[in-house]
């Protein structure tokens, strides 16, 4: 994917198998470029953008980004994409017969238990939503699982293997995340990227002297310079 910032005419590559960082020196500019992602608009935000798949086309800016501007949070929640993660555990199941057997038994169970309960009350009732797994699914919250002893860094890889598990191909971009983690999780973070196969931009308000394996930077400067 490519993001082209439309005022200052600087395209920035978002692609598999490399970091991308983005840093912007001029703190307005930096703030932004960062509403405008976040207002998934596209040329018509406060800092026009534009998105470009990898033959050319342009893409709709509607979800095409997972900005993470809550750092250190990280959001495992989306509503999007857990809807993935309930159709994707819903299709395995039926590739395990022996599994699917036992949960359609459980489920059948379930559901006569309930009848027998509301059998013997004096009016009529009855469920108003037919039983499906993704449905239990969905109202007993699988998610993945939140912790406070995981790390940040722990809990942006589980970001990336969340996205690469339910084939969210989006990009993520996270803000400022140079100033959260040490060189040496900088590092494990790429790697972890790289891995997962998950497309990383870093939007930084900072210039940093430093460049990392598998890291390729562009800069604007004060003067709204690019390189």
């Amino acid at each position: 994917m490519r993001f082209r910032l439309l005022r200052l005419d600087v395209d920035v590559e978002i692609q598999e198998g490399d970091i991308s960082t983005l840093e912007i020196e001029d703190r307005t500019l930096f703030a932004r470029v960062v509403k405008a992602l976040l207002s998934e608009v596209g040329e018509y935000a406060e800092e026009p953008y534009l998105l470009f798949d990898d033959s050319g086309k342009r893409v709709n800016p509607k979800k095409a980004l997972h900005v993470i501007n809550t750092l250190p949070e990280v959001p495992l929640s989306d509503r999007t994409m857990l809807a993935k993660l309930f159709k994707l555990v819903t299709e395995r199941s039926e590739l395990e017969p022996a599994l699917y057997e036992q949960i359609q038994s459980l489920s059948s169970a379930l559901m006569e238990a309930t009848e027998d309960i509301v059998g013997g009350m004096r009016g009529d009732y009855g469920l108003a939503v037919e039983w499906s797994y993704e449905t239990f699914l969905k109202s007993f919250g699988l998610s993945p699982i939140t912790n406070q002893d995981y790390s940040l860094l722990d809990n942006c890889i589980r970001l990336f293997g969340f996205c690469a598990d339910i084939g969210d191909l989006a990009p993520v971009v996270l803000v400022n995340a140079k100033s959260f983690f040490s060189e040496n999780e900088l590092e494990e973070l790429f790697d972890q990227a790289v891995f997962s196969g998950t497309r990383l931009l870093l939007l930084e308000s900072w210039i940093d002297a430093r460049t990392f394996t598998r890291e390729t930077k562009t800069t604007i400067d004060q003067h709204l310079c690019a390189e």
